[in-house]
């Protein structure tokens, strides 16, 4: 179905549905972050590394303990995670078969 859409975009004026101001992507059953809030000491270094990943709370904290990771993102993902200390940041990537991570 995406693929058909962006072949309408393209090709076409467009696929005829409303324009919502994002473009859809498909989910992606990939790599995690996920954060140790216990090993975490709020530095915000994680943000700084990958900030189209990791949002920080008010207090530098990460604002999600299991942030999903697309294709495109996981250089900056694993970036992140090997710049922290203490294992605060880890990249986990999905084991074989449906929805189990390793």
């Amino acid at each position: 179905m995406f693929a058909r859409d962006v072949e309408a975009h393209v090709a076409d004026p467009g696929c005829g549905r409303p324009v919502l101001g994002v473009l859809p992507l498909p989910r992606t059953e990939g790599a995690r972050l996920e954060v140790d809030w216990s090993r975490c000491a709020g530095h915000g270094l994680c943000g700084v590394l990958a900030p189209g990943l990791v949002r920080l709370g008010p207090h530098g904290y990460p604002a999600s303990t299991s942030i999903p990771v697309a294709p495109w993102q996981e250089h900056g993902a694993r970036r992140a995670a090997n710049q922290r200390p203490a294992l605060a940041l880890r990249m986990r990537r999905p084991e074989r078969g449906p929805g189990r991570l390793r």
